[in-house]
């Protein structure tokens, strides 16, 4: 070969080996301490970093100090070791200055038969997040025996060296810095709400981005619901995207997808979540537990309200009224959830005055995750009036006295008793009876008429409510007067009405 073709040849080897030292010099890289699996999930072997960063430092590149490193993944939390999401590679790239990462794993560290070694490492590009070399190499004190045993590795620790230079062998000496744009998209956070409704009723999502390309570069940002794409409905800084829609459709599932359309025509898809749409009221019926009296369920100071479910769907909230009989509200309740299984009610307001006897409308609705709602309504009788009683005595032949009993209450009687006494206080007669009219048959003698008979006179109804009554002689209820003014003062003077609270 001619000398000047010698000497040009020569010229560009030495340029090549001169460019790429240089381009190794400028290479600043970071190595991320091993994972090592033979201690754990969360293990660290750090003789071998140390060996593999003195290793990287002898090729000439520029490798950042282990206390910065450690001090980053401190500060964004990384305790998985091993490899690194996309988000953490770029933040590497601002925080440490760093074109490349190094990260790997030792696979296998035994003592016994003999010291072994597996190890597997990564070389990543902050720029785009790609792995642009790999390399896996095992070593054992077995595969390094020498002809006269001298130097032999004879412990894990001798074979860090080897095994550093072993897998470091294939490292590109000419490393490609530069890259085109990730074509990935990082979620910050999404909200999608809300996560139950009927068709119809308006949807909205929200999603925080990461921005990982070039403005240049900027993806088409959709919803993907089924086969209907939703476009963006508001953007804010570049990051933040706002979409809403009419959910339509029939009950079920409706998962929700981001996709990215970037301008070279590839697409990604991430799966944000899902709602559901239930266009299904659920079934309710309402049970009072109550006394019936003329068909109506009646009740004086306490009734049970029990809303029956009939399919135990989860429900968002409930509500029962009372209204009087012109349709107006006297007192309502709210809650959230399931209702309680029974509720009771005395018969009373929000600032604990009793209702007025009458007639009210209890009604009860509740409404589902979805905002479907069921309602059902009962009228109930509110009566608290005391038994309004009348008594009546006649005189029949020479020696019998009738005593007629009745009352006029809205409830029947349940239970009743009479109790006479002579002038003396001595209990001359008692009669008792579950229901009104009734009659009292006594004996009494001519000589004892013109002595006083007094009378006590208690009677309850079935809802509870009670009446007593005193009658200060029995013998005044069967004289006749012409005057029945008179009449009426007398028997109203011999009577006294005693009532119990």
């Amino acid at each position: 070969m001619p000398r000047h073709l010698v000497a040009l040849f020569s010229g560009l080897l030495l340029c090549c080996v001169w460019l790429s030292a240089a381009q190794a010099a400028g290479t600043k890289i970071a190595v991320i301490p091993l994972q090592d699996l033979s201690q754990g999930d969360d293990g660290v072997n750090w003789p071998l970093t140390d060996q593999l960063r003195q290793d990287l430092l002898e090729k000439n590149l520029d490798v950042v100090s282990q206390p910065a490193t450690v001090s980053y993944l401190a500060r964004h939390r990384i305790r998985t070791l091993g490899q690194l999401e996309t988000y953490h590679i770029r933040t590497a790239k601002k925080d440490l200055e760093v074109s490349l990462i190094l990260l790997g794993t030792v696979c296998q560290k035994t003592e016994q038969p003999g010291p072994s070694l597996s190890l597997v490492l990564y070389l990543l590009r902050t720029e785009d997040g790609q792995t642009i070399w790999s390399n896996t190499t095992d070593l054992c004190c077995s595969d390094t025996r020498r002809i006269l045993g001298i130097s032999e590795p004879k412990t894990i620790e001798d074979l860090y060296p080897l095994i550093s230079h072993n897998i470091l062998s294939s490292w590109p000496t000419n490393i490609g810095l530069q890259a085109k744009q990730l074509q990935s998209v990082d979620i910050e956070s999404a909200w999608l709400r809300p996560t139950y409704l009927r068709s119809g009723m308006d949807a909205q999502c929200s999603v925080h981005l990461r921005s990982t390309w070039l403005p240049q570069n900027h993806p088409e940002v959709l919803l993907k619901i089924g086969e209907n794409l939703i476009p963006v409905t508001e953007t804010s800084g570049g990051d933040y995207y706002e979409f809403s829609w009419k959910a339509q459709g029939p009950d079920g599932r409706y998962p929700v997808s981001l996709i990215t359309a970037w301008p070279d025509g590839h697409k990604q898809s991430l799966l944000l979540g899902s709602y559901f749409i239930d266009n299904q009221a659920p079934a309710l019926n309402l049970e009072l537990k109550g006394t019936l009296i003329d068909d109506k369920i009646t009740f004086r100071n306490r009734l049970a309200i029990i809303p029956n479910l009939t399919s135990r769907e989860p429900l968002n909230r409930w509500r029962i009224t009372f209204e009087n009989q012109n349709g107006e509200s006297m007192v309502s309740q709210d809650g959230s959830g399931f209702p309680p299984e029974r509720l009771f009610w005395q018969g009373k307001d929000d600032n604990g005055k009793p209702f007025p006897d009458g007639d009210y409308r209890i009604t009860f609705e509740i409404w589902d995750r979805a905002e479907n709602s069921a309602q059902a309504s009962q009228w109930v009788t509110v009566l608290r009036s005391k038994p309004q009683l009348s008594v009546k005595a006649e005189l029949s032949g020479d020696n019998g006295l009738t005593i007629d009993l009745a009352q006029t209450g809205k409830a029947p009687v349940s239970f009743w008793r009479m109790t006479l006494r002579d002038s003396e206080g001595i209990t001359i007669a008692m009669k008792e009876g579950d229901h009104l009219p009734a009659k009292i048959a006594l004996t009494v003698l001519p000589k004892d008429r013109n002595k006083k008979i007094k009378g006590f006179l208690l009677v309850r109804d079935l809802l509870g409510n009670q009446t007593q009554m005193q009658i200060a002689d029995l013998f005044s209820l069967t004289k006749t007067d012409q005057n029945e003014k008179t009449k009426a003062d007398e028997d109203e003077k011999n009577k006294a009405w005693v009532e119990e609270f």
